[in-house]
C-alpha cells in the first residue's frame, strides 16, 4: 500500500510488490496531481459527501493505467 499526501489530503492505492515500478509510481502522482487540478477547488474544499462529480475521473485515470 502506498500513500501520498497532498494540500491536507491523503491518497492511498493498493500495488502488488512484485508490479510496482518506478513508471507505476510516477504515473499515480501524475494522477493525484490531475485530481486536485481538477476537482480541489470545485468539490474537494466543500466536500459534501456527493460523490458524482468524480465518476468522470475515471475516464482520466485509464488515461494512464489499463485495467
Amino acid at each position: 500500500m502506498f500513500f501520498k499526501t497532498k494540500d491536507n489530503l491523503i491518497f492511498s492505492y493498493i500495488l502488488e510488490k512484485h508490479k510496482c515500478s518506478e513508471n507505476i509510481e510516477k504515473c499515480m502522482e501524475l494522477v493525484v496531481d490531475r485530481f486536485l487540478n481538477t476537482y480541489y477547488n470545485s468539490h474537494v474544499v466543500e466536500f459534501k459527501g456527493d460523490l458524482s462529480p468524480f465518476h468522470k475521473f475515471e475516464e482520466a485515470f485509464n488515461h494512464y493505467f489499463e485495467i
